[in-house]
């Protein structure tokens, strides 16, 4: 999208055994890089980012983990978004986010 934040958010508790979170992403995007991101967040603090630009593009689905063991244990906030702006536009699909079962 153009010069948008688009957020998808959910209350998860993070397994001990397996601290990771997996999701597939497909980045079409036609701006520069530096100035579109997508990220995965844990409790309002970034502990993934991914540039969305012309070099970036996946061309298909990807599949992404984020480790996430420093939350072992926890009930947090969990947030993926995408933040652009108004110059190109640049998309990120996601599906299938997941994490392991305890």
């Amino acid at each position: 999208m153009d010069n948008e934040t688009a957020v998808i958010s959910q209350t998860v508790t993070v397994p001990a055994g397996s601290p990771s979170l997996s999701f597939w992403h497909w980045i079409v995007s036609d701006d520069d890089c530096g100035l579109d991101f997508g990220s995965v967040q844990i409790n309002g603090t970034a502990v993934d980012t991914i540039d969305l630009c012309t070099t970036t593009n996946t061309n298909g689905w990807v599949r992404r983990t984020v480790g996430l063991s420093a939350y072992a244990g926890q009930t947090v906030a969990l947030r993926i978004q995408v933040t652009t702006d108004p110059n190109f536009i640049s998309r990120m699909y996601v599906d299938d986010v997941s994490l392991p079962r305890p």
